[in-house]
């Protein structure tokens, strides 16, 4: 038994070799071929079986039946004619499980996985992304896994943004190429190494770079800010920042300016905890700076115009209040006789006077019952 599990195991091993053998040179020698992919003027020949196992190109691509040939004709998209070597190379590696691509070849090589459902280069090609990965090579890499949606490959980027990189994209200008949505990616994300206050610099100068074209997306950008986490030394660059931005809507400005009050006035600063004070100030700022030194009251007249702006007036509904006082002189009843049902006499002397506004209120006692009547007398505050 021992005996017969060791044959079994080495003639599976020899046949597995030697299938992958046969296979490889069917990659070199197409005699066989039953398939013809079509790039422009040029053709790739293949197996069909081949393709079968590897992708879904045959369902998702145009075919044709050549009666002369004899073979099934595949025309595949106008993007890949001009990389003919490129795509000799991938339905190489359908037969071999093995490519070797540069940088460059990537991007084109993941659109074709993506448009024709490759079953095993998704994986190689991420491993090979995280390896190119570099301060050269993320803005590049950033904005196609955004435009393929690939979000595997944002994160990849997204987690290796830090205050370095960003710093580097602000000054080669690479983060001003990006769109709305990417420099989105970067204010929601919830990266340790990148603190918030490199955030708002990053939305800064994506905003000056063009103005008219941005300043529709720019305040939901700002909105997202959480200013709890930026260093409150570093608020008065962003107040100055936000009071001499024109170009923002007058509401969203005073939102932020509250914003950023509310945590100057907070007493508990989280920010000593989490990230240190960051001394960073891009091109852009510097040049606002300088062209404008608020002072604090110039800050606060600006904030109370926008205030006098936004509030409306109110209609004033309420009636004026009108204060009345009783007077002070004492209100003496008549000295005549006041009777009750049961003829009890009562005299003026027993008559205590309370001075209230608006009535006067008589008390009258009777000792002998050992009662007290409680007469009002209202006085009419409208005459």
């Amino acid at each position: 038994k021992q005996w017969y599990q060791r044959r079994v195991a080495i003639t599976a091993g020899a046949w597995d070799a030697n299938f992958s053998q046969n296979l490889f040179s069917l990659s070199t020698d197409r005699k066989a071929a039953d398939v013809c992919i079509r790039v422009g003027n040029k053709e790739i020949q293949a197996h069909k079986f081949v393709l079968d196992i590897n992708s879904e190109l045959l369902k998702l691509s145009d075919t044709a039946y050549n009666n002369k040939t004899h073979m099934l004709e595949v025309y595949l998209d106008n993007e890949f004619e001009e990389h003919v070597e490129l795509l000799d190379t991938i339905v190489k590696s359908f037969y071999t499980g093995t490519i070797t691509l540069s940088y460059d070849d990537l991007k084109l090589v993941y659109k074709f996985t993506k448009a024709y459902l490759v079953t095993w280069l998704p994986e190689f090609l991420l491993e090979r992304f995280k390896e190119s990965l570099n301060n050269t090579t993320f803005a590049d890499m950033y904005c196609f896994a955004n435009m393929v949606g690939c979000e595997t490959l944002q994160m990849m980027c997204l987690q290796s943004m830090d205050f370095e990189l960003a710093n580097r994209l602000i000054e080669s200008r690479e983060l001003m190429k990006m769109d709305f949505h990417c420099i989105r990616r970067f204010v929601l994300l919830n990266n340790p190494a990148l603190p918030e206050i490199m955030v708002f610099e990053m939305i800064c100068a994506w905003f000056e770079d063009d103005v008219d074209k941005r300043k529709c997306n720019v305040e939901e950008l700002l909105l997202k800010i959480r200013f709890q986490l930026i260093h409150k030394d570093d608020l008065d660059l962003v107040q100055n920042w936000i009071l001499n931005a024109n170009e923002l809507n007058d509401n969203v400005r005073l939102q932020l300016v509250v914003a950023i009050n509310k945590r100057i006035n907070d007493p508990h600063d989280i920010t000593n905890t989490l990230t240190p004070k960051v001394n960073f100030e891009t091109e852009a700022v510097n040049k606002e700076k300088s062209k404008t030194n608020l002072t604090t009251q110039k800050h606060k007249t600006n904030l109370e115009t926008m205030k006098a702006k936004l509030e409306k007036p109110k209609a004033n509904l309420e009636k004026p209040k009108v204060t009345f006082k009783a007077p002070k002189t004492k209100i003496e009843m008549p000295k005549t006789n006041i009777e009750k049902s049961n003829s009890t006499k009562l005299e003026s002397s027993n008559l205590t006077t309370f001075h209230v506004p608006t009535c006067v209120t008589y008390v009258i006692t009777i000792p002998e019952k050992r009662r007290k009547y409680r007469l009002r007398l209202c006085v009419d505050t409208t005459a």
